[in-house]
């Protein structure tokens, strides 16, 4: 956010704010913006004022947000204190006295008196003489002291305006609860705009919600339900009706509309109880009762003044109650009656009458009533008449307010509801003013009831004269209008219907008390107003029926749209005549023949209307575009003109529109007959041109579809002739006949077409079926090279197995004849006997397909469930499940009756290679049972090493590894024993499935048996693994005690350690390296074989070697980073172990507790009080760490004991604590007598002669010292009390003398100074003639000072013009001057405090004094990142130390948070942050810098991008052409050139790992033999080195599309040319060697083709000779 004074008043949001404010609140401009600027006092609230204001108006806030400000004002008496100047008339004769007056407690008491004078001074005639003794044994002198005029201050009480203004965001604060408060509502999301034109301040309104909250809140918030909420409710209603007239429905609208109204009630019911509150809140009315207290009225009757005190009450009682009934009495007059405002009425005055009523009737008061009674007091009469007349009243509201309760939901339906609300509710509440005038004691007389009902029937009036607006209603559409005139009409109707009902049913009761009200003040009106609403009916018929003959169904018959629409805007101009000026009065008695008048109109327009559609009908039927749709219109116009007339509601009288219209439409048959004839060219046409290629229906087959759409264009024509036909004579004349000629022809040639394409597909269906039911029962969808025919005919044994995967081959075109067949069968065609067959066995070739399919999954699963390993260990057992498969493709075909007896041979066989894979299967879960074991088992485990009782406690270390070999030897035995049973029984019985052996060496399963024991292997090296990783966590010790216990002890100042660290080591590392070699206990199997080889003997004098599992897993790289790990935990606990003993190295290393020159170390040390007692407190501090340190550690899994440690640590503390106590009383007792004897020298001088101005000096300059010095002097008894009180705390034997001494020395210094201020006011006189001189040099002084004030401050080092690096010598210069300053002052104020002067303060010096202390420490900080900057400079690029320059930032950073937060507000400080951010911003980029895949072209980029150019050679590179980059600057561009120096980096290491690999490639070659002969060599399969340079050239590929290939891409282009060379060479190769290996069998093997390939080769040669 902007957070600057001037930018942020400036705003223009902030201005119209502030207008609001300052209006509503009356605060001044100035006041509002003090609120937001900063000053000392607001520094850090002004800027979260503005900060909270910019966040409201940002997007950060969004609508409901809410901005609040109030405001206080009072007027504030401020003390000013002025100097004005008196005249000061001491007495002459002013004795000085010894010690009798001044106290003994220094000069404080001597301050305090000066300054009481001072204020004496305003008033001289008070003046009064100060006797002060002379000390005994001196002289009195007589001090005689002019008249003079002295400066005085004086204060005044000023009265001072003060405002304080409140803001809260989204919360209103403690402060304006009860104050007047102004708030800003936000009523959407997003940025407020800032309006530049100060004239579009107003737009800010469409943002905002503004409002004042004050004075009475609830009233408040009730006037605004009252005046605004309820009116935007009932507007809003009204809206939204019309709104969604055209899509909701009538029950719809009706929901949405009782919605409405029930919260446009809940918010009336919610005001009433505001009201209701606010009135009993106020207690408008209230009696005074007199504070007494009646037991017994008769007793009472004594007390005349308890008796005047309730004659006077019950004189006011009579007056209140007499005016509370006037008033009463005017509200009847006044008030303006609605069957809401009568019930409003009655429960107003029965809210303001129950309080008096209920005060009167209160036991209190009725007692002093009784007292009146007894003394029959006059007054009584008149009180017990009004209170009468209040009773009467109020009983009455009460009633009233009772019964007509029962009726407000009703009156309040008839005055808000909806008319069907008022309909539905009409009988209840007619019902409820039967029951109210039978019930209630008041309304049951005409007097009451008969207003009553006129205020009904004047409401229901006036509703319906508001919802009625004729201009509204002919707006709207058709069945909302008729519906809400309608409802109103009804409304009317049944007022006056259930009136009367209940006024019958009344008189059939044959009571007395009979409703007899004026009829005419009932009903005049709201009769009338419903004949006005039925004429509304009629117009809205007569409309209607005009837009629904003219509707869309008549434009797409006549395609006539623009004809119509002419008619419709006549129809739509019958309304204009209705738009009449006196629209709001139509429903009034005087304008009914204005209203009949314009009903006439209306009526014979409407008949012009008719007789012009007559006229369009006859002319557009000439133009018909549908037959059939013109056809049905004729038919269904009676339909259409009916609907519209049914739910007429017009008189019998008014004739009904479109009578002509229909008889009209009745005679167009002829032009319906011309439109068919175009209708059928229309789809001859469309037959001619798509019979060939015609569009089909969904999933039907080509031919049945193309002959059902030719069946569905002949019903299109046939249709409509059909309907023609059933009308009497329509087809019967000549033109009739001539329609049917042309339908009959059109029949004809689709009825050939038909034919046609039956009798092609008939034709040729049958050689389909015989060809594709010949074909085989089984297909492969692999890619393979199909035999020719020729071959296929040889013999079942020549034919060849396609490779899976297989599927069942039933022909397409034979699903197409069934599809055909079953759909031409339902088309009415005989299908062909061929088709009919293969279409009968339709379910029996879906019953094979489906047992096939069933087969062949279970094929594949068989097969998927075979690894690699397994599909060669079952190589014949698959060769004879395929075997059986064969017969599906020869000779098996669809015509075949082996079918299913091939099926069940395949299902036998499939069975009997399942119970094969399931056996071999069972053996191999067994195995990986046992090879699980070996894997999850833990050679060590932490319960190997638990106590008796559970727990694990440190043990010696020996016993440890001990316990842990045990352990691991047990395991190892039960996991062998299981390992021999894999090849001793499993791979036997496995052996014995397969290949029906048992030897353990059997050829078929050498590759099986080297799967497993490659599982072994890696089940074995999981194990190590797993137990290496277990011992690791024993040693963390992470939830457990330590595992090894080790003593330490003390010799000398050196710790001997038992066992040693070194010893610990060698035992882990033995453990560790045991438990790899439990890899030795698994012997390894013969190769090709599950045999264990035998121990082999190397050398005679040698163990046996064996073959076993140790070999590979020793150089298993995950079991030498265990090693590795194991090794990095241990060094780091013996490293953690090492840091804590040297913690107790500490003591002889840092401390020197054993350093043999303790005395020289002592003699050293400068003897303050402070050092001293520091360095015995610091020994103290030592011995009583050593007493409370613990003295066992415990470090992961070793735990050290250093309790003798301890002891000898404690004991050579106190020695030097000892030590240090002599230094300290010694040097105290040089003090107390350097003291004494300055005590002594200046008793002496005091006392001293002045008969010249140098002995005065002298004197007066003692007198000074000792003044002066008194803080010192104070200083120094301090520092030897506390220094001998040191002495006894630290028990240091001192003399008693010696003692007695220090503690008298502060008496001694109090007496002396009694001395030198007695004789200082003796010398009063004498200082006068010196006063003047130094009050010039003091004048001259602050001159001085100003002219230094205001240079500081224009062009000091702490002006934001001013470098830092400038700003350093300024600030040099300043401190020079200041010091010279200082000596001056410190003369001036001496002479001032000799001559007795005023002393007054040097603010400007002291101003500038605190400026450059604060800018010295500013400096300083500069200064240290200056010194580190340079320091760091001098530091070869290649020697950096990233840490180190990282710590001096953070150290720099540190140091810069710890100023206080009037130091960070400098400008100078913020320059200097600013310099320690951009430096340690530019840290990363420094580090990032550093990394290797920077070459000389990315730092020549990087100089490019800062400007700065430096010889790039590591070995000239330093820290200084780095900084001088200044790279915070470009960080965004530095780091693309990183990144890009990394990337580049890859690549290249891509190409250097693509140029190795191949350095090394080489192909293998093999002899090649064939039945025994050696024919030759040729290459080895090459699958490794094929999947390498694939692999290569991908990655080429991928390298090409970086775009940081540039600096590599001659490199990328020649390895991809070379790569591609090779691949093609290789396939080139082994396709040639494919190829001859293939040949070679033939060329080779037979001796005739042999002997005449050798005599072509020796043809060739004898051309070759002869060319």
């Amino acid at each position: 956010y902007r957070t600057m004074n001037g930018e942020f008043l400036d705003d223009d949001r902030i201005k119209w704010l502030r207008q609001k404010v300052v209006l509503s609140l009356s605060i001044d401009l100035a006041a509002f913006d003090d609120f937001f600027k900063d000053s000392l006092e607001r520094a850090r609230s002004a800027g979260i004022a503005r900060e909270s204001v910019l966040e409201f108006l940002s997007n950060k806030q969004g609508a409901g947000s809410t901005l609040f400000f109030s405001s206080d004002s009072w007027v504030e008496d401020i003390e000013i204190e002025e100097e004005i100047e008196v005249d000061v008339e001491p007495e002459e004769n002013e004795e000085v006295k010894g010690d009798g007056d001044i106290d003994s407690n220094g000069p404080s008491e001597a301050v305090a008196t000066s300054e009481e004078n001072k204020v004496s001074a305003t008033k001289p005639e008070n003046s009064s003489t100060d006797n002060v003794e002379v000390a005994e044994g001196e002289p009195t002198e007589n001090v005689s002291i002019k008249q003079s005029k002295k400066l005085v201050k004086v204060k005044r009480i000023e009265a001072v305006n003060k405002c304080a203004i409140f803001m809260g965001l989204n919360k209103m604060t403690a402060e304006m609860h009860e104050r007047t408060t102004v708030f800003f509502l936000r009523v959407g999301d997003g940025v407020i705009p800032n309006i530049s034109d100060s004239v579009d301040l107003a737009v800010l309104n469409n943002h905002f919600e503004f409002n004042v909250i004050s004075g009475d809140v609830l009233s408040g918030i009730a006037n605004l339900m009252h005046q605004i909420y309820l009116p935007v409710i009932s507007k809003g209603k009204i809206a939204e009706d019309q709104a969604d007239s055209q899509i909701q429905t009538v029950s719809e609208a009706d929901a949405s509309e009782n919605l409405r109204h029930e919260l446009s009630t809940n918010v009336s019911k919610f005001e009433q109880q505001l009201r209701h509150v606010v009135v009993q809140s106020r207690g408008d009315t209230r009696l005074v009762i007199p504070n007494v207290n009646i037991t017994n009225p008769n007793t009472t009757l004594e007390d005349t003044y308890v008796v005047s005190l309730i004659e006077n009450a019950l004189e006011s009682w009579t007056a209140v109650i007499a005016n509370a009934i006037e008033v009463e009495h005017q509200k009847m007059t006044k008030t303006h009656r609605t069957p809401l405002g009568e019930i409003e009425f009655w429960r107003e005055r029965n809210a303001s009458l129950s309080a008096l009523y209920d005060q009167i009737s209160t036991p209190k008061v009725q007692l002093m009533i009784q007292v009146m009674k007894l003394l029959d007091n006059p007054q009584l009469v008149s009180f017990n008449f009004h209170f009468g007349e209040l009773s009467k009243l109020y009983l009455e509201a009460k009633d009233n307010v009772k019964f007509l309760t029962t009726l407000e939901r009703h009156f309040r339906h008839i005055s808000e509801g909806s008319y069907l609300t008022i309909l539905e509710t009409m009988q209840s509440m007619v019902n409820g003013l039967r029951m109210v005038w039978v019930i209630s004691r008041h309304y049951n007389t005409d007097e009451r009831m008969a207003p009553l009902m006129e205020t009904i029937a004047e409401t229901l009036a006036r509703r319906v004269r508001e919802g009625i607006k004729l201009s509204e209603i002919l707006a709207m559409e058709y069945k909302a209008s008729k519906k809400l005139v309608q409802e109103a009409r009804d409304v009317l109707v049944q007022w006056n219907e259930n009136y009367f009902r209940m006024r019958k049913r009344i008189e059939d009761s044959g009571s007395d008390h009979r409703w007899e009200f004026d009829r005419k003040a009932l009903f005049l009106k709201t009769d009338y107003m419903s004949e006005i609403c039925a004429n509304i009916l009629e117009i809205i018929d007569a409309l209607d029926h005009f837009r629904v003959f003219l509707g869309p169904e008549l434009k797409a018959v006549t395609g006539d749209s623009a004809g119509i629409d002419e008619v419709i805007k006549r129809v739509d101009n019958l309304a204009v005549p209705l738009k009449v000026p006196f629209e709001e009065k139509i429903f009034e008695k005087s304008y009914e023949k204005p209203w009949d008048a314009i009903m006439k109109r209306f009526r014979s327009n409407v008949a012009e209307i008719e007789k012009m559609t007559e006229l369009f009908i006859k002319e557009s039927f000439r133009k018909l575009r549908s037959a059939e749709g013109a056809f049905e219109l004729v038919k269904n116009f009676q339909k259409i003109g009916g609907s519209s007339q049914s739910g007429s509601s017009a008189p019998a009288t008014v004739p009904v529109a479109g009578s002509t219209i229909k008889q009209q439409i009745s005679d167009r048959y002829k032009d319906i007959l011309q439109q068919y004839m175009r209708e059928l060219d229309s789809i001859k046409k469309l037959f001619i041109t798509f019979k060939d290629r015609p569009n089909l229906y969904k999933n039907y087959p080509p031919v049945a579809g193309a002959i059902a759409w030719a069946r569905d264009l002949y019903q299109r024509a046939k249709r409509p002739i059909l309907r023609f036909k059933k009308h009497g004579g329509l087809l019967e004349d000549e033109f009739g006949e001539k329609v049917k000629s042309a339908y009959l022809d059109f029949a004809r040639a689709v009825d050939s077409y038909m034919a046609d394409l039956f009798n092609d597909w008939d034709a040729s269906v049958t050689a389909i079926v015989l060809e594709k039911l010949r074909m085989p029962v089984l297909c492969s969808i692999a890619a393979y090279t199909v035999p020719s025919k020729q071959a296929a005919k040889d013999t079942v044994s020549a034919f060849v197995l396609p490779p899976p995967p297989y599927r069942v081959s039933f022909a397409h075109e034979l699903r197409m004849i069934i599809k055909e067949s079953r759909y031409l069968d339902k088309l009415g065609f005989k299908i062909p006997e061929a088709a009919l067959n293969v279409t009968l066995q339709e379910k029996k070739y879906q019953k094979i397909i489906r047992s096939l399919n069933e087969k062949l999954r279970e094929y594949d699963r068989l097969i998927g469930t075979l690894s690699p390993v397994e599909r060669k260990l079952f190589m014949a057992q698959i060769e004879e499940l395929n075997n059986t498969i064969k017969g599906g493709f020869y000779p098996l075909n669809w015509t075949s009756q082996r079918i299913p007896s091939y099926i069940e041979e395949l299902n036998l066989a499939l069975e009997r290679f399942g119970s094969v894979i399931d056996q071999v299967h069972k053996n191999a879960d067994m195995i990986n049972d046992v090879i699980k074991k070996i894997s999850n088992t833990l050679l060590i485990q932490g319960i190997d090493f638990r106590q008796s009782d559970g727990t694990l406690q440190p043990v010696d270390i020996s016993e440890f590894f001990e316990r842990m070999e045990a352990r691991r030897n047990e395991r190892l035995d039960a996991l062998v024993h299981d390992y021999k049973t894999i090849g001793e029984s499993f791979l036997m019985k496995v052996e014995e499935v397969v290949v029906k052996t048992a030897t353990g060496y059997s050829p078929t399963l050498a590759v099986y048996y080297h799967y497993w024991e490659r599982c072994i292997y890696n089940a074995i090296t999981q194990m190590i693994i797993g137990s290496m990783a277990a011992f690791m966590g024993l040693l963390q010790c992470k939830t457990g005690p330590p595992l090894f216990k080790i003593l330490v002890s003390l010799n000398g100042k050196e710790l001997l350690i038992s066992p040693s660290l070194t010893e610990v080591d060698k035992l882990i590392t033995k453990g560790a390296r045991q438990l790899v070699e439990s890899a030795r206990h698994f012997v390894r199997w013969m190769h090709g074989t599950c045999l264990r080889t035998e121990p082999q003997i190397v050398h005679e004098d040698e163990e046996p070697y064996v073959f076993s599992f140790y070999q590979d897993i020793s150089q298993n790289s995950q079991v030498v980073k265990l090693a590795i790990s194991l090794t990095s935990q241990t060094n780091r606990v013996y490293s953690f172990t090492n840091k804590y003993l040297d913690g107790w190295r500490r003591y002889d290393k840092v401390t020197g507790l054993w350093n043999p020159k303790r005395k020289q170390q002592i003699e050293k040390l400068r003897p303050t009080c402070d050092n001293l007692d520091s360095a015995m407190s610091y020994f103290q501090g030592i011995k009583e760490t050593v007493d409370s340190q613990p003295v066992v550690k415990d470090i992961d899994f070793l735990q050290i004991e250093m309790s003798a440690v301890a002891v000898g640590v404690a004991r050579q503390a106190e020695l030097w604590k000892h030590d240090y106590g002599e230094v300290l009383q010694t040097t105290s007792h040089a003090l107390l007598s350097k003291l004494q004897e300055k005590f002594t020298y200046l008793e002496t001088n005091i006392a001293a002669e002045t008969s010249d101005l140098e002995q005065l000096k002298f004197v007066l300059n003692v007198i000074a010292e000792v003044q002066n010095m008194m803080q010192d002097v104070e200083l120094e008894m301090i520092d030897i009390s506390e220094r001998y009180r040191t002495l006894s705390r630290y028990n240091i034997q001192v003399p008693t003398e010696e003692m007695n001494s220090a503690l008298n020395i502060e008496s001694r210094w109090r007496q002396l100074y009694v001395d030198s201020r007695t004789r200082d006011l003796r010398l009063v006189d004498t200082k006068q003639q010196f006063r003047q001189v130094t009050s010039q040099q003091d004048k001259d002084f602050r001159e001085l000072l100003d002219t230094l004030r205001k240079e500081f401050l224009d062009s000091g080092p702490g002006v934001s013009s001013t470098e830092l690096d400038q700003g350093v010598e300024l600030l040099a210069e300043y401190k020079k001057k200041l010091l010279k300053l200082n000596k001056v002052k410190a003369e001036l104020i001496n002479a001032q405090n000799l001559f007795n002067l005023d002393v007054k303060p040097y603010p400007k010096l002291q101003q500038t004094q605190q400026d450059v202390d604060q800018l010295t420490r500013i400096y300083d900080l500069y200064s240290q990142f200056k010194e580190f900057q340079v320091n760091m400079s001098s530091m070869l690029w290649g020697d950096l130390d990233i840490t180190l320059l990282q710590k001096g930032a953070d150290d720099l950073e540190k140091s810069s948070k710890k100023f206080p937060k009037e130091l960070k507000e400098v400008y100078t400080f913020k320059m200097v942050e600013a310099k320690l951010v951009n430096f340690k911003e530019a840290l990363p980029l420094v580090v990032n810098l550093k990394n290797d895949a920077m070459k000389t072209r990315h730092w020549q980029k990087l100089m490019d991008v800062t400007g700065v150019t430096f010889d790039v050679t590591l070995k000239t590179l330093t820290l200084s052409n780095i900084f001088s980059m200044e790279l915070h600057k470009f960080s965004a561009l530095i780091e693309d050139i990183i990144n890009e120096a990394v990337q580049e980096a890859k690549i290249e290491n891509e190409l250097a790992k693509i140029d190795a690999a191949w350095r090394n490639n080489s192909l293998v070659v093999v002899k090649y033999k064939k039945d025994g002969v050696d024919r030759g060599f040729i290459l080895r399969a090459a699958d490794d080195l094929k999947l390498e340079l694939e692999d290569n050239m991908l990655n080429l590929q991928t390298i090409s599309g970086s775009r940081f290939v540039g600096a590599f891409v001659d490199r990328v282009r020649k390895w991809e040319k070379t790569l591609n060379i090779v691949s093609e060479c290789l396939e080139m190769w082994f396709t040639v060697q494919r190829k001859w290996v293939y040949l070679e069998g033939i060329f080779m093997g037979a001796e005739d083709i042999r002997l005449q390939g050798q005599e072509r080769d020796l043809m060739k040669s004898t051309s070759c000779v002869e060319r």
